[in-house]
């Protein structure tokens, strides 16, 4: 990433970028292979909204459809935090950029988790997309808040290093 310069009162202090690890694809895999891994185990364990007993259709087990529902995820965060990537690899972004592209990504999973909830249980699409929100938006903002401030405090950490070396 660019580091910018500038001088203040005859010392120059060289700022880093916003969110630096945006700009790394590794950085995205963890998002869309550790979010979906959560949510199976987060739905598993604790049966958001009921998801236990309405994942029943089709005569296959709730285990095979949250294991459906966590690729459809892999699959959906996938090709949107590539194109993310792709969007962001040659400028840093903000935090409050990449929550909002967060939860944007909850919404898009969201709606495809609707529309496979719909085929398998022969409900409406728009009541499958009310509860695929629920189960998104609480399993999904869980590990996306833990990544993103641990990505806010890594840079003000590097910050407070280059800071103190340029004091130095």
């Amino acid at each position: 990433g660019k580091i910018c310069y500038f001088c203040d009162e005859n010392r120059i202090i060289e700022i880093r970028p916003d969110m630096h690890l945006i700009q790394k694809y590794w950085y995205q895999l963890i998002f869309f292979t550790g979010i979906p891994m959560f949510f199976l185990g987060f739905t598993m364990l604790y049966d958001t909204l009921g998801i236990k007993e309405e994942a029943l259709y089709g005569g296959f087990p709730c285990s095979f459809h949250v294991t459906m529902l966590m690729c459809i995820a892999v699959i959906i965060m996938a090709i949107m935090r590539t194109i993310f990537w792709f969007i962001n690899r040659n400028k840093p972004g903000k935090w409050w950029e990449h929550m909002l592209w967060c939860l944007g990504e909850t919404y898009a999973v969201s709606y495809f988790f609707a529309l496979y909830l719909s085929l398998f249980s022969g409900r409406p699409y728009f009541e499958c997309l009310l509860d695929s929100m629920g189960y998104t938006f609480l399993c999904f903002m869980y590990p996306y808040i833990v990544l993103i401030l641990a990505q806010v405090i890594s840079d003000e950490r590097l910050e407070a290093e280059h800071r103190n070396e340029a004091d130095e």
